[in-house]
């Protein structure tokens, strides 16, 4: 049985600079609109909404801490009264609902309209042609480091929350464009726009400006003045037609150093989510549910166990053979263990083992003689001299040593599904 989750993957043109934040799906952020202006979800249900999406795996499942009130209230700085009644004004809307209970006794929740799996469109031999395209932008971690989500949940403004979101969606459109070496987002917004997108009044664009003033400064442009009586007073005014945000923390982005860096990060993610969503199909194989952190050890092990050993080969081609090899090896290592009726107690350890061997196999099986010597000399570059040669890279094919070698590191056979302490 193999996957064909990893089988796929994106031909976009890398761009400079990445905003570091959790991933918010464009048709979440326009059905979370159209229920705002149905009066359907209120501003605190809106602030727990944008919370849940940090706190969920590949698959809208959200970790079991991350739904109690105590948990929402520190995160987003409100009161735990309401943080619960944001989640249960979710729970009313079907945004958020009850998946099962795990082992622990824990009630699991999942999002059912959380779209991460992009979809294969096929041709008539069943081959996949291209992906379906998934609109998604991100929200910066930044965000619950401020009081933005409670200032606007004191003034009862979900409509804020909504433009709030539109806003780090033009920041994720526009850092694509920034070639510099620092990103400088400038985002423009007229008085009347803001007006019309709050439906409120000057006094209360002015108010949402304030509310969001930890994140964004806005700077009024082509403003008039003038001046009016009023019950026999007269009073000058000042008009702002126009806002200029821009963002106040360089937090929000990261730039990474090299293509390796990227494409190692994206394959990372790709194997991260495509093995929770594999997990997540298979029942009875894990004690626990994924955590967050299980996740992120997912794709550790991968960037350090596969992506710093793809790295020694320049071919394109030759590098995504390997993310396909070990990719579909885990997978079909679990699959085998879920057919046998038997549970992984570490994860983390049995990924990690898998990849290894994975790694085995692949040498075992396409490596060419002399190829090793090639990686070592590769290697040393990379790393310098005084580096210490990986075990996973001994090269024991020397020529012109007439001892018997050692059992080689590399093996050409897959072996049979052994006992693990797993």
């Amino acid at each position: 049985m193999t996957s064909n989750y990893f089988v796929l993957s994106s031909s976009k043109e890398p761009q400079k600079f990445h905003m570091n934040g959790f991933v918010l799906y464009q048709s979440t952020l326009e059905r979370l609109e159209s229920h705002v202006e149905k009066g359907l979800v209120s501003s605190s249900g809106a602030a727990v909404l944008v919370a849940l999406h940090d706190e969920c795996d590949s698959q809208g499942f959200i970790y079991p801490h991350a739904t109690k009130p105590t948990y929402l209230a520190n995160k987003l700085h409100i009161h735990t009264s309401t943080a619960y009644y944001g989640f249960q004004n979710l729970i009313e809307n079907t945004w958020v609902i009850a998946a099962g209970v795990n082992e622990n006794g824990e009630m699991v929740y999942r999002m059912p309209f959380y779209h991460h799996i992009p979809v294969p469109q096929y041709n008539e031999e069943g081959q996949v042609t291209k992906m379906e395209s998934i609109n998604y932008f991100r929200v910066p971690f930044d965000v619950f480091a401020s009081h933005a989500f409670k200032k606007l949940i004191r003034r009862r403004c979900a409509r804020g929350i909504v433009e709030l979101l539109k806003m780090f969606n033009s920041c994720t459109r526009e850092i694509r464009k920034e070639v510099g070496d620092a990103p400088t987002l400038s985002l423009p917004r007229k008085m009347n726009y803001l007006k019309q997108s709050l439906r409120t009044t000057t006094k209360r664009v002015r108010a949402f400006i304030e509310s969001i003033s930890d994140l964004f400064e806005a700077v009024p442009h082509k403003h008039t003045s003038r001046v009016y009586t009023k019950d026999g007073q007269t009073i000058a005014a000042e008009y702002i037609y126009k806002y200029e945000f821009s963002i106040k923390s360089s937090k929000w982005f990261k730039q990474y150093a090299s293509e390796d860096e990227r494409e190692f990060a994206a394959q990372s993610k790709k194997f991260e989510a495509g093995l929770a969503h594999v997990l997540n199909s298979i029942k009875n194989v894990l004690n626990d549910a994924l955590s967050k952190q299980t996740h992120f050890d997912f794709a550790s092990v991968y960037r350090l166990d596969v992506c710093e050993r793809a790295r020694l080969f320049d071919d394109t081609q030759t590098r995504q053979h390997i993310y396909s090899y070990v990719s579909h090896y885990v997978v079909d290592q679990i699959e085998r263990y879920a057919s046998n009726g038997r549970k992984i107690r570490n994860i983390v350890g049995f990924v990690r083992k898998k990849l290894n061997e994975a790694w085995r196999y692949y040498a075992g099986t396409y490596f060419e003689p002399g190829t090793l010597s090639v990686l070592v000399t590769k290697y040393v570059q990379i790393h310098g001299e005084e580096a210490k040669i990986p075990d996973w890279l001994q090269n024991i094919y020397d020529e012109g040593n007439e001892k018997k070698p050692r059992r080689s590191y590399f093996v050409s056979q897959e072996p049979a599904l052994e006992e693990l302490p797993y």
